[in-house]
């Protein structure tokens, strides 16, 4: 469910008269803490996380490698590399060298702050000197998440965070901070790995 939330988070680029945009194309780092407890569950899944992505809306398709460690197990890591292909509705999973496809449910979201997320009112200034930045920051229910995104007066995103309850009760927070964003890393970012051309359906799929 992690890209689900995704797809609505990079906001950067033209503003109109007061909701950030995003460009089209585009590719951005995040660093992330993710907090998850499943039903049930003795204690959460608690992970520090790497989020690299690249999207563009046009051709409606998105990448994203995950990498990190369990912060209450540090000794366990992972990284998972997830293709949203929002054309065909297939979701593609690399995990340890195998990857499995999945129908994609959710469709491709429009690329602006939905219109019924609410602002802070005036932006919030942070930092000194040459570090100041004016924040504004817009919350809302999507896909059933409370989010919170906060953007610079350059239409910037700066953070993110994101709480609620999955489908089989599980209960989550995402909390990230943007660390770079900018133009699409290159120009093969989508191409599926020889992995995935060759997917399985994902069991229960």
């Amino acid at each position: 469910m992690l890209f689900v939330f995704f797809t609505v988070l990079l906001y950067v680029g033209a503003s109109s008269a007061a909701r950030c945009c995003l460009n089209n194309t585009y590719s951005a780092t995040m660093i992330m803490n993710v907090a998850r407890q499943p039903p049930g569950a003795v204690e959460p899944y608690i992970t520090d996380q790497t989020l690299d992505l690249d999207f563009d809306y046009d051709r409606k398709i998105q990448k994203m490698v995950i990498s990190g460690y369990n912060l209450l197990h540090p000794e366990y890591t992972f990284q998972t590399t997830i293709y949203n292909d929002y054309k065909h509705s297939k979701v593609y999973t690399l995990f340890n060298g195998t990857c499995t496809m999945a129908d994609l449910a959710e469709a491709q979201i429009a690329p602006c702050i939905p219109d019924d997320f609410t602002t802070n009112g005036m932006p919030v200034t942070i930092g000194t000197g040459s570090n100041t930045k004016m924040l504004t920051f817009y919350s809302g229910v999507q896909n059933g998440a409370s989010m919170t995104f906060s953007f610079d007066e350059h239409c910037t995103p700066i953070t993110f965070s994101s709480m609620g309850d999955l489908p089989d009760g599980t209960k989550f927070l995402y909390q990230a901070t943007f660390a770079n964003i900018g133009p699409l890393r290159s120009a093969d970012a989508f191409d599926l790995p020889d992995a995935c051309k060759h997917a399985v359906a994902a069991s229960g799929n």
